[in-house]
């Protein structure tokens, strides 16, 4: 489907002639005629009747017809369009080769072998005397590197005087619609002619005027998006400093030869080097002007930024079938490192932006048009991207396109100007367009042997003969470009059916690398402009041909550590996490200094050689283990230097973790048999070699007595007034199901606010958190807290640790007590719906998006309860869905209750992210049953019109009191659903209590 854009008709003229008249003069005297000769049936432009031409930075550039394809938009007929095609065989080749074009919803045709330039062109002006069956008829043009075709719209800047009543005059002259601004240009537009007009020829007519600075048409370019496959030799083992498995055979970030003595050793980017100094800042964003980047992969989803979707034919930046190509740079650029998965990215800790701008076609080429990379361009500049890797190439010039790289340059980062990096091309020729701008940094590709990557078939080029790396005075610097290990799209689909891929290749690879070390550079000085970028990239690449700059390499082959050695001041980096975001670290450095956490925690600081000094954390509400790290005459990087953020809470109970032991001065202990049940691992022998202490030397035991026992443990306090939390940990070890009468309680003044019983250890197989809401006794006054178990023997013992009474007091630590959806997140936990994302502390991910695995897991509970176990998996329902894969139970005992059928063609994509959309449906189903239908919808959500997907069970969630939708009349459907979204929804349909 071709992509829509906002269409603005304007067939108006102004209220008074005279105004038209008055501004362009000399535009009408000189070219009505031409203007009234733009009609259906007017012949390509030419040159003295021969050559034709468009316009770039005002100048006159000339094309050149293709002997092989001429493009065609068939009219609305299509029954007879067969027929159509069957009158102009003479000129057509096998239309089995047909390729459609999504952008301008145009089809190329292949043209027979014995063509020549001028039956092309008579040719295409007896398809457009058929106007019955064609609205438009153009050649193709042909560049060394690509084919240009041309849509209905062209592309205009205005003068900057000219108001838009003065642009609407001037296309309601010419019969021109306005289409859409292009985004970051002033007085820059799409325009699109009407039926039959030549668009080449208005669009010249347009520059030749003088209305408009610059006219062209809006091109839609096809290009080649990489070489071919290669064949990668056998897998290295992994190495020891870094856990990423396929690490090992990353030969461009750490070359031993690992690939034979035939390489170069070291012929590599010294990346681990690099590292020891920085592995990047999660502020620095990489836009991937690509086709797209998958928006799920293990291996970098957590540094994945909002992305956009320039073609109009997708969402968010994410890619379409197999198309892997930004998902292999997205990798190679910034992958996580030391995750124990996949693949090891030059600048693991910077963000990535997908930005799609074009699509694969099923020949292998890319399909983008000038309009979409441009405004691609933009809008990653416009929204904070620091760097912009372009692994792509090739075609014509272009005004609007050139506008937006200089924009980019210019305007990004504040002024400071983003980084634009361009692949140089694997053509084996001299660089292209848009690569050999001088605003951009250009990469060509070298290879296993330090050299420029040839068409040669030997080890050192990686037996690739049929590709070499462009080369010029264009060229900048030079990364590697042949057997890069990288991500690819997750599961089946992509270059290869896992979730890597070995052989990615071409300047398409090597350009991303550069971003790379561009990431790590801006991670140490953000303060740098792109220019200083650039200078620092070249100034400290490995000059492997000698000689300084040379037309192969450019200034050399890139080095990570070079490169961020010169941005590194001396001494030695600090880091670590703070276990939570936004935590302020202070230190003494001649004057105190001060550094703030990243979002997820990450800080890093430098100081001078043989520092020594404490370094404290700090964050309001937060708690932090340990307070404070001391260090004494640093002389290496201190990396991993973690601590634990726990929210503070006034605990109004007196030795909460039992320290002051026995005889205890605050707690009262009572038993049947005169065994206490405060506990040394010393005195109790570890609860008979199963628990323990939870925190410091002493825990609460209850039980291990050799027969019946009663045990009491109690203390008054002071209850605050208004509200008030009792929190506890409860283990109950060596149980004994038979014995139902076992049983722990908590009392409040006599009166029971919990109970667990022996059947119930395996909800408590380990410590385990239980927050009771204890208001009811929130008065000011003192009331008895008591703690007692009747046990029948040693089978049974329940443990107890960390007791806190406060007015309030978080389930999670991530989800602080004025989170708007804390009361859902701690019902659903409260519920057993929900154990938390993570443990030691306990956390929530609130903002993380549901998985439709989870969503199975979640809404089976919420029907059949917290204790529900689903038969054994098959592995029969779904193809990507084994037997002992995770979830797999949940997910087929979800599609056996009928609440999904999977996600198409026997998969149920495990791993997608659920959107809203999809959730209202779930949800219903799990409610009303596999056979409810709602009610038709009336179309009472702005983005949900009747009609589109899942507008009927939208509109029902809502009418049921579940949602409002996202604000503003809006239900965002394809939002997708995040953890504290997923708890406010499943507590109100299932009324959790």
């Amino acid at each position: 489907m071709y992509k829509t854009r906002s269409i603005y008709l304007f067939p108006k003229v102004l209220p008074s002639i005279a105004l038209t008249i008055l501004l362009f003069v000399p535009f009408l005297a000189g070219n009505i005629e031409s203007a009234q000769a733009l009609s259906v049936g007017a012949e390509p432009n030419q040159e003295n009747g021969e050559t034709l031409y468009y316009f770039a930075e005002g100048n006159r550039i000339p094309l050149t017809p293709s002997l092989h394809w001429i493009s065609v938009k068939f009219s609305d007929n299509l029954s007879a369009q067969t027929a159509a095609l069957e009158n102009f065989s003479p000129m057509l080749g096998s239309l089995d080769q047909a390729r459609p074009i999504l952008f301008g919803d145009i089809t190329l045709l292949p043209l027979k072998a014995n063509m020549n330039e001028q039956s092309v062109l008579a040719g295409v002006k007896s398809m457009r005397a058929d106007t019955a069956n064609f609205s438009q008829a153009y050649p193709v043009f042909q560049t060394a590197d690509a084919e240009m075709a041309l849509t209905d719209e062209f592309i205009v800047t205005f003068p900057v005087g000219f108001s838009m009543d003065d642009i609407h005059a001037i296309n309601a002259f010419h019969g021109v619609e306005l289409v859409d601004p292009i985004l970051g240009q002033d007085n820059t537009f799409i325009l699109r002619v009407a039926s039959g007009v030549d668009v080449l020829a208005m669009a010249n007519l347009y520059q030749e005027s003088g209305v408009a600075l610059h006219s062209a048409p809006n091109f839609v370019r096809i290009l080649m998006s990489r070489p071919a496959v290669g064949q990668m030799p056998q897998s290295i083992a992994p190495m020891a400093d870094v856990n990423d498995p396929l690490y090992a055979n990353q030969w461009h970030l750490n070359n031993i030869q690992q690939f034979g003595a035939g390489t170069t050793y070291d012929a590599d980017i010294d990346a681990p080097e690099a590292w020891d100094l920085t592995t990047g800042s999660s502020s620095v964003i990489i836009a991937v002007i690509d086709e797209g980047v998958d928006l799920t992969h293990e291996d970098y989803k957590s540094n994945l930024v909002a992305g956009y979707d320039a073609t109009g034919l997708g969402n968010k930046g994410e890619p379409v079938g197999d198309d892997a190509h930004g998902t292999n740079v997205s990798g190679l650029m910034a992958a996580s490192t030391n995750n124990g998965r996949g693949v090891a990215g030059v600048c693991p800790q910077c963000r990535i932006m997908p930005i799609r701008v074009a699509y694969g076609d099923k020949y292998g080429y890319w399909v983008t048009d000038d309009v979409t990379i441009a405004n691609g361009i933009a809008w990653a500049y416009q929204n904070g991207a620091s760097i912009l890797n372009n692994s792509w190439g090739g075609g014509l010039e272009s005004t609007a396109i050139t506008t937006a790289i200089t924009n980019a340059k210019s305007f990004g980062r504040n002024g400071k100007g983003s980084v634009v990096i361009f692949a140089a091309g694997n053509n084996n020729m001299t660089v292209t367009y848009p690569a050999k701008l001088e605003s951009v940094i250009t990469v060509s590709a070298s290879n296993l042997c330090d050299q420029r990557k040839q068409p040669v078939n030997d080890v050192c080029n990686g037996n690739e003969y049929w590709w070499g790396s462009n080369y010029g005075s264009s060229v900048d610097i030079s990364a590697p470009g042949v057997w890069l290990y990288s991500t690819d799209i997750i599961g089946a689909a992509g270059y290869d059916t896992g979730n890597y891929f070995a052989e990615m290749n071409g300047t398409s690879g090597s350009a991303p690398i550069v971003s790379g070390v561009a990431g790590l550079i801006l991670s140490l000085n953000p303060t740098l402009t792109a220019a200083e970028v650039q200078d620092i990239l070249q100034n400290t690449a490995d000059d492997v041909n000698g000689g300084g700059y040379d037309v192969d390499m450019g200034y050399g082959r890139v080095n990570a550590y070079q490169a961020v050695q010169a941005v590194t001041p001396s001494g030695f980096t600090i880091s670590g996490n703070a276990g939570v975001g936004g935590a302020v670290f202070t230190y003494m450095d001649e004057t105190s200094k001060a550094v703030t956490t990243d979002g997820s925690g990450f800080y890093s600081f430098r100081v001078p050689t043989g520092w020594s000094g404490t370094v404290t954390p700090g964050k309001s509400g937060y708690e932090f283990t340990p307070v404070s790290k001391i260090y004494s005459n640093v002389d290496a990087a201190q990396t991993g230097q973690d601590y634990t953020a726990s929210t503070s809470i006034a605990n109004l109970m007196q030795d909460p973790s039992f320290e002051n032991y026995t005889p205890n001065a605050y707690w009262v202990e009572a038993s049947a048999n005169s065994v206490t049940p405060l506990c040394t691992v010393t005195d109790c022998l570890n609860g008979n070699g199963i628990a323990g202490p939870r925190t410091g030397s002493v825990w609460a035991w209850f039980g291990g007595a050799t027969k019946a026992e009663s045990i009491v443990l109690s203390q008054p306090v002071v209850f605050p007034a208004g509200t008030a939390n009792l929190r506890f940990y409860l283990w109950i070890t060596k149980a004994d199901a038979a014995q139902t009468t076992d049983q722990f309680k908590v009392t409040i003044d006599h009166a029971v606010v919990f109970t667990a019983n022996a059947s119930e250890s395996s909800s408590y197989s380990g410590y385990t958190m239980v927050n009771l809401d204890v208001s009811a006794f929130a008065d000011g006054a003192s009331h008895d807290i008591a703690f007692s178990a009747n046990t029948s023997g040693q089978m049974v013992n329940f443990n107890l640790d960390d007791v806190t009474l406060a007015s309030a007091i978080p389930t999670f630590e991530d989800v602080p007590l004025d989170y708007w959806a804390r009361p859902y997140i701690e019902r659903l936990y409260n519920s057993g719906i929900t154990r938390g994302c993570g443990s030691n502390p306990l956390t929530y991910c609130p903002l993380d998006t549901v998985t439709r695995t989870q969503m199975a897991i979640f809404i089976l509970r919420g029907i059949h309860g917290n204790n529900y176990v689903p038969p054994n998996a098959s592995g029969a329902v779904f193809t990507d869905v084994t037997a002992d894969a995770f979830g797999a139970a949940w997910i087929e005992q979800f599609a056996l209750e009928g609440i999904t059928s999977g996600c198409g063609s026997g998969i149920f994509c495990p791993n997608d992210n659920v959107t809203r959309a999809q959730m209202a449906i779930f949800l219903l189903k799990g409610k009303h049953g596999s056979s409810y239908v709602p009610p038709a919808a009336s179309g009472d959500f702005v983005d949900v019109p009747v009609g589109s997907f899942a507008a009927d069970w939208i509109e029902q969630l809502a009418a049921e009191g579940i949602t409002s939708g996202c604000g503003g009349g809006n239900f965002c459907p394809d939002q997708n659903v995040t953890r504290d979204q997923m708890a406010v929804f499943l507590v109100r349909i299932f009324s959790l209590p």
